[in-house]
């Protein structure tokens, strides 16, 4: 991945693309095929999380379970009815593929900020498929890989300034990975940020700019969507997060 010299702004980013793309591809070739050559699952959770999208075309409480995860049950659910299992790692490896897409894209944007030339963009897509449990990921029915495309489309949109989009994405990762809301702080850290650069630091002007609260709005719309869905559907306690913290939790995942 040596930049020509020779090459225009323009060429360059046209040749890195091509890279990132036929690397993009080759993974999801792998994917593909593996998931093809697959004759069982990766475990148990596997077989739940397609059962409960399958159910869900016609059930709202496996639709809204809240351990089958309604950030991953709403994409997947027509997938996994009309296609089964071998139409949900197909859906898989494709989320994968957007996954290590926007990961050059987001490289492109961040790696001439420290000071790394734009030309190794292209290794972010390989990293992607490099790591063994994203490879695995690619050809499985589990929510890790939704909430990989929401964080990273996210991160994307941000930086290309599409904030309130971004946050809406961040907000179908909140629904879909319940412990990434811990990235909820970092995010409205960010969003202060930039409305507080945007006023050079006057926080009374920042406090009446517009996109920073349609941010807030977008970020807590769709996890306060599916609190008001599961009181709305009387979804029972053990499918329900409104008894998150008061439910018993399953032996069988010991007790931690």
């Amino acid at each position: 991945m040596n930049q020509n010299p020779t090459l225009g702004h323009g060429q360059q980013t046209q040749a890195d693309d091509r890279i990132a793309a036929l690397i993009t591809l080759g993974g999801l070739g792998l994917a593909l095929a593996l998931g093809f050559a697959s004759q069982g699952v990766y475990h148990d959770d596997d077989v739940c999380h397609l059962h409960l999208a399958w159910a869900g075309w016609g059930d709202v409480h496996s639709l809204l379970h809240q351990w089958g995860r309604p950030g991953y049950n709403f994409p997947t659910c027509p997938v996994a009815r009309f296609g089964g299992m071998a139409a949900c790692r197909i859906f898989s490896a494709l989320q994968t593929a957007l996954v290590a897409w926007l990961a050059y894209r987001i490289a492109s944007r961040l790696l001439p900020r420290i000071g790394i030339s734009r030309r190794w963009a292209p290794a972010a897509a390989g990293l992607v498929w490099l790591q063994p449990i994203t490879l695995i990921l690619a050809f499985t029915t589990l929510t890790e890989t939704t909430a990989a495309v929401y964080l990273t489309l996210g991160i994307w949109l941000y930086l290309r300034g599409n904030r309130v989009l971004a946050c809406l994405a961040f907000s179908a990762l909140f629904i879909t990975r319940y412990e990434l809301l811990v990235l909820a702080p970092l995010v409205a850290i960010f969003v202060s940020r930039d409305a507080l650069a945007q006023t050079k630091g006057d926080f009374q002007r920042a406090l009446r700019l517009r996109w920073p609260w349609l941010c807030a709005v977008a970020g807590i719309s769709l996890p306060l969507m599916y609190c008001l869905s599961a009181w709305w559907t009387d979804l029972p306690a053990e499918y329900s997060p409104l008894y998150t913290f008061s439910y018993p939790y399953p032996t069988k995942y010991g007790s931690g």
